[in-house]
């Protein structure tokens, strides 16, 4: 998907990541957003799923959902595998290769999380996800940041952070239909984020500062997830930006027809 080492920022960050509270708001808002659908799905797709971690908690709380990770980094791949065992995770680029329809079917939700941002061309990306993935009639939830980026941010391969704006625009280019758009996390996620921007490349010197096992740590994460889950769910503020919509070529063909 993009040059950056994913091989190596899994290898240096996948233990921190795993208390970060803007994580777990993450994949707390990505859980609601599926309940809101009132629609149970049949699967589940985290593409780019890193470690993981976001399919574990999806098979947590969509237990009868046949789930599917698809990441293109082989420390990713191998750290998801191990993750669950019972869970099919493919090591691949849907940008250059195709997703083979028999791990496809009716109902699906694909979910891409914190992947956009890291692309050259978040495009290409989108347009391959309507392709391989819209006579399945599936539905696409979207996370991405918005706001300022952080030193940290940037270190890690943020090309771009988004405004409702320009996710929409990006969107509508790939072909994707019925979007709509949330500016989560104000105050609150904001609030985190700011101190990130302000604590500079001191984030960078060390990949975990602290260990993740300290209790004092873990007590942080959570009163932080806990404050952020007071944030207005959308607000002209908000620097977390979730999305959905549908990427059904049957809509194509009848508005064609």
């Amino acid at each position: 998907m993009s040059a950056d080492d994913w091989n190596q920022h899994w290898s240096d960050y996948a233990s921190s990541a795993e208390l970060n509270p803007a994580q777990q708001y993450r994949f707390e808002n990505i859980t609601q957003i599926i309940r809101s659908m009132k629609l149970y799905p049949t699967q589940i797709i985290d593409l780019g799923c890193g470690t993981g971690a976001l399919l574990e908690v999806l098979q947590n709380e969509f237990p009868t959902a046949k789930l599917l990770g698809i990441e293109p980094s082989k420390t990713g791949f191998t750290l998801a595998s191990r993750r669950l065992p019972d869970v099919q995770i493919l090591k691949q680029d849907i940008i250059s290769e195709s997703v083979d329809n028999r791990n496809v079917c009716l109902g699906t939700i694909v979910v891409c999380s914190e992947v956009l941002e890291h692309l050259d061309d978040p495009l290409l990306l989108l347009r391959a996800i309507k392709k391989q993935f819209g006579m399945a009639d599936a539905m696409l939830i979207i996370s991405v940041p918005g706001g300022v980026r952080s030193a940290y941010d940037v270190h890690i391969g943020h090309r771009r952070h988004f405004s409702r704006e320009t996710l929409e625009s990006v969107m509508s280019q790939g072909g994707l239909s019925e979007i709509k758009i949330w500016r989560g996390g104000f105050p609150f996620f904001n609030i985190y984020k700011l101190i990130t921007v302000m604590l500079g490349s001191r984030l960078i010197s060390r990949p975990s500062p602290v260990s993740p096992k300290s209790t004092w740590f873990r007590n942080l994460s959570r009163l932080l997830t806990v404050c952020m889950r007071r944030s207005f769910r959308d607000s002209p503020f908000g620097w977390q930006l979730f999305a959905t919509a549908s990427c059904s070529e049957t809509l194509e063909l009848e508005s064609n027809g």
